[in-house]
C-alpha cells in the first residue's frame, strides 16, 4: 500500500518473466486483434521512437527479455509511472539497436527483433483513444494494422 502505482509495476514485471518463460504474444485487454501478427520477436512503437509495453511478443528465453528484467531491477522507480513498462522497452530498445524514424509503414528490424511501425497497434494515437467512440466523417484504414490499441 505504500509502493505507487505497485498494480501498474506487478503488471509490468508478470507480463514480462511469463513471456520470457513461455513465450508468446502479449496484448493488454482493450487490445482489439485483427488479424494475425507475422512477427515472432517484436515491440510495438506507441510513435517514432517510443515503445509500448502494451503488445510485444517473443520467443521462449529471448535476451531482450532477460535484459529487460534486469534493467527493470536495477532502474526499479515505482513513483514514475511507466518507469518499469513502456519507458523500460524504450530503454532497452535504445540499448540494442541504434534506430531511425519509420518511413512511410515500413518496419525497423535490429538482431533479431523487429519494432512495428505505430500503424500496426496505434492507428489511432493513444491521446486521441476517444476518436476510437465517436462517429466517423470518414472512413478510416485498418489495412496495415495488427490489432488496435
Amino acid at each position: 500500500s505504500v509502493e505507487s502505482n505497485w498494480l501498474h509495476v506487478s503488471s509490468d514485471a508478470s507480463r514480462l518473466a511469463i513471456i520470457w518463460k513461455y513465450g508468446g504474444i502479449y496484448m493488454d485487454t482493450d487490445v482489439i486483434s485483427i488479424r494475425p501478427i507475422p512477427e515472432e520477436n517484436f515491440l510495438a512503437a506507441q510513435s517514432s521512437r517510443y515503445s509500448s509495453n502494451g503488445v510485444f511478443g517473443f520467443l521462449p528465453h529471448h535476451p531482450f527479455l532477460w535484459d529487460c528484467m534486469e534493467n527493470f531491477v536495477e532502474h526499479y522507480n515505482s513513483e514514475i509511472w511507466g518507469n518499469q513498462g513502456p519507458s523500460l522497452m524504450t530503454r532497452m530498445l535504445r540499448l540494442w539497436c541504434r534506430l531511425g524514424d519509420f518511413q512511410e509503414v515500413s518496419d525497423l528490424r535490429c538482431l533479431n527483433l523487429s519494432f512495428l511501425h505505430p500503424q500496426r497497434f496505434y492507428p489511432i494515437s493513444y491521446p486521441e483513444w476517444r476518436r476510437y467512440y465517436e462517429v466517423w466523417d470518414r472512413d478510416l484504414s485498418f489495412n496495415d494494422s495488427y490489432a488496435l490499441h
